[in-house]
């Protein structure tokens, strides 16, 4: 039996559809460790626009517990409480940003520096 070109795109196509899956599985425990505390499977009963941009504005997207966060505490309160920096910086953030030369630079330099560097 010959190969054929159709037959060597099948198989291309299945390896790299296995790889993606293979790949993208190992998000999932990223993600958890991120925001373990998001639950999007749990959802309000009804959902209204108006919250959900709220969420999209405000966040990453209306995760489950956001929405049910906005209908609980009210619109203005969950947008208080969203601005309010009252939780302390992390410092894995704080260390893994003081790495980058951009901190460092004021607007002028930025200005003149050029896009590919």
């Amino acid at each position: 039996m010959q190969t054929t070109r159709r037959d060597l795109l099948r198989a291309g196509l299945a390896t790299a559809t296995v790889g993606a899956i293979g790949g993208l599985s190992g998000c999932a425990d990223i993600n958890q460790r991120l925001s373990p505390t998001r639950d999007a499977a749990r959802l309000p009963d009804k959902i209204d626009p108006t919250e959900i941009r709220l969420a999209n504005r405000l966040g990453f997207g209306p995760a489950g517990q956001d929405l049910i966060d906005i209908r609980d505490l009210g619109q203005d309160a969950y947008v208080e409480r969203s601005l309010r920096a009252d939780s302390p910086e992390d410092f894995l953030l704080n260390y893994q940003l003081r790495r980058l030369d951009v901190p460092a630079y004021d607007a002028y330099d930025l200005r003149d520096m050029p896009e590919d560097q």
